[in-house]
């Protein structure tokens, strides 16, 4: 209620002064003048207007990305290869003889060694190291010898051939 009493009051001023301009003289206000003629002073009036905008806008992204990366170590224990560090067998055997040879061999990272004699299964079955006393078929020139180790895998495998020693012709 208090804005409308100032802007008539405002408004009247407004239109005093106009008066006082129209008429040559004050008009408004009843004071005297020099000569008794009334006189109205009017105080300037100034008005202003402002309007203010203001606007403000913040915007905020945030991202995090986390990778975790998680390393197992495995630890592969390989058994040692078998091997043979030696097989010893006679180049020849006598069949004037008896017909039996000694074989002797070696084994390495093998719990035994099983013999075979031309590839029809095992003949026997022997410790890592050692040696045996096996046949010799005089019916054949040769014989192979198969040494085989057991215990570990893959196996390893030695072959070794015998040859009969020709007949005497005297």
């Amino acid at each position: 209620m208090a804005g409308l009493g100032l802007v008539a009051l405002v408004a009247g001023l407004g239109v005093g002064a106009l008066t006082a301009g129209l008429t040559g003289g004050g008009g408004g206000g009843a004071s005297g003048g020099r000569d008794g003629t009334p006189t109205s002073t009017t105080a300037p009036v100034s008005t202003s207007s402002s309007t203010s905008t203001s606007s403000s806008t913040t915007t905020s992204t945030s991202t995090t990305s986390s990778t975790t990366t998680t390393t197992v170590a495995t630890t592969t224990t390989t058994a040692p290869v078998p091997s043979f560090a030696s097989v010893t067998v006679p180049a020849t055997a006598d069949c004037n003889a008896t017909p039996i040879i000694t074989v002797s061999w070696r084994a390495v990272n093998a719990t035994g060694v099983a013999i075979s004699i031309d590839g029809s299964g095992t003949f026997g079955t022997y410790p890592a190291r050692g040696s045996a006393e096996v046949p010799f078929s005089c019916g054949s020139p040769s014989h192979r010898y198969t040494f085989t180790t057991q215990g570990a895998n893959p196996p390893a495998r030695e072959v070794r051939t015998v040859l009969q020693t020709p007949p005497d012709t005297g």
